[in-house]
C-alpha cells in the first residue's frame, strides 16, 4: 500500500490507513484485556478484525487489504501462542481463523482491483469516446462551414462574373457624359458621384472574385521584415485619414518564410482594414517572431469601439462595418491556401489578429523586393 503524503487526496489517504491501524490496535487490546473464560466475547472480537480487513481490501485493493491481515496477524498471534496454548483444540481453532483473515484479505483484495480496473476502463472508454465526439463534431462543423463557403463562393463568382461587364459599360458610359459637362455645369457633381459608386462596386466585384476563386499563390522565401514594412507603407495612407495609428518595429532577426508575398500582403491589409471604422483615433501594431514550427505575424488592434464576435469573425458575410463582410474570409482563405493559418483573440479593448506562416530556410532567401500599390480595399 503505497501513498504520497502530499495533496488532498494522499491526505484522505493517509487518514484512512491510520484509522484502520487504529482500529486493528483496538481490537487487539481488547483480546489482551479480555478474560479467557468470555469465549464468546473473545469470538466476537475475532470476527471484528475482518471488518478493517475488508475496508482496507475494498479501498486500496490486494495491496491494502493484505497489509491490513498482515497487521492484524502480528498483533494477534502473541495473544494466541501465549494464551490459548492450555487449550489445544480452541488453539487450533485460533490459528485457523488466522489463516481466514488472509484468505479474506486476498478475496476480497482481488475482487475490489478487478472492480477499479474495469472502472478505470469505463472511464477511459467515456473519455475517449468524448473526445471522438467532440473530434467528430469539429469535423462536421469544418465540412459545414467548408461546403457553405463553396456554395457562397459559386454564387459570388456568378454574381461577380454577370455584373462586372455591366458596370465597365456604366462606367465608360459615364466618362463619355462626363466630357460634355463642363465643371461649372449643375449637373457634373452628379456624374462625378456616379463614377465614384460604379468604381466601388467594381472593387466589391474584385472582392467576389478573390473570394470565390483566388489565384494560386507563387511560394518562394520571403523576408518577413521587409514584407511588413512595406505593408505598413501602403497602409498608412488610409489609416491615417482615420485617425489611426501604425506601429511596426522591425525584427532582431531575420524571419523567412515560404509564401506568397503578394497575397499575404493582400490579407494584411485587409485585417488591418476590416475593423478601421470602428477603430477612429486607435491603434495597429504589428510583429514578427520565429516560432518552433512556423514564422508568426501579430496584427494587434487595439481601440475598438465595438469588439466583434471571434466566432463569427472569418465568416463570409458577418455583420460588420464594411456592409459586404468579405474583407476577413478573403484574407484567411489567401492564408490558408498557403498552408498557413489566422486566428483572433479578444484582447482589451480591441482584437489580435496571429497569422502563422510556413518557415523557409534563411539559405533558401530570395531577394523578394515588393512593389508599393494602394490598397485596393477600403470600407
Amino acid at each position: 500500500m503505497n501513498f504520497d503524503s502530499r495533496g488532498p487526496d494522499s491526505r484522505r489517504t493517509v487518514r484512512g490507513a491510520v484509522a484502520i491501524a487504529i482500529a486493528v490496535v483496538a481490537i487487539s487490546v481488547l483480546h489482551y484485556l479480555t478474560s479467557l473464560h468470555s469465549v464468546v466475547l473473545h469470538e466476537v472480537l475475532k470476527r471484528l478484525y475482518y471488518v478493517p480487513i475488508v475496508v482496507a481490501a475494498v479501498t486500496w485493493g490486494l495491496s491494502g487489504g493484505m497489509a491490513t491481515s498482515m497487521f492484524s496477524t502480528l498483533l494477534y498471534m502473541p495473544h494466541v501462542v501465549f494464551q490459548w496454548h492450555a487449550w489445544p483444540v480452541l488453539e487450533a481453532e485460533q490459528y485457523g481463523e488466522v489463516l481466514m483473515f488472509n484468505v479474506v484479505a486476498i478475496v476480497a483484495g482481488a475482487l475490489a482491483d478487478r472492480l477499479h480496473a474495469e472502472r478505470t476502463l469505463h472511464r477511459d472508454s467515456a473519455a475517449e469516446l468524448r473526445d471522438a465526439y467532440a473530434r467528430l463534431r469539429a469535423g462536421n462543423d469544418e465540412r459545414l462551414r467548408m461546403d457553405r463557403l463553396v456554395t457562397i463562393g459559386r454564387i459570388a463568382s456568378g454574381i461577380a462574373h454577370e455584373v462586372r461587364t455591366p458596370l465597365a459599360g456604366l462606367l465608360g458610359s459615364l466618362e463619355i457624359l462626363e466630357n460634355e459637362f463642363t465643371r461649372e455645369h449643375p449637373k457634373a457633381e452628379f456624374v462625378v458621384i456616379a463614377k465614384r459608386q460604379i468604381t466601388r462596386l467594381q472593387e466589391v466585384v474584385t472582392e467576389f472574385l478573390e473570394f470565390a476563386q483566388p489565384a494560386p499563390p507563387v511560394v518562394r522565401p520571403v523576408d518577413l521584415r521587409q514584407l511588413v514594412e512595406t505593408t505598413a507603407r501602403l497602409a498608412r495612407i488610409t489609416l491615417a485619414r482615420r485617425g489611426v495609428s501604425l506601429d511596426a518595429p522591425a525584427a532582431d532577426t531575420t524571419v523567412t518564410a515560404n509564401v506568397d508575398a503578394e497575397q499575404v500582403q493582400r490579407a494584411m491589409l485587409g485585417i488591418m482594414l476590416a475593423d478601421t471604422p470602428s477603430l477612429r483615433d486607435g491603434h495597429i501594431s504589428i510583429t514578427i517572431a520565429n516560432r518552433a514550427a512556423a514564422a508568426q505575424i501579430a496584427v494587434e488592434l487595439e481601440g475598438l469601439t465595438s469588439v466583434p464576435a471571434v466566432g463569427d469573425l472569418f465568416e463570409a458575410f458577418p455583420t460588420t462595418a464594411c456592409g459586404h463582410g468579405l474583407a476577413l474570409a478573403t484574407a484567411e482563405r489567401l492564408i490558408t491556401n498557403q498552408h498557413g493559418a489566422v486566428n483572433a483573440e479578444v484582447i482589451d479593448g480591441g482584437v489580435r489578429y496571429v497569422i502563422d506562416l510556413p518557415l523557409a530556410h534563411a539559405s533558401r532567401l530570395a531577394s523578394t523586393q515588393l512593389q508599393d500599390h494602394t490598397p485596393e480595399q477600403t470600407c
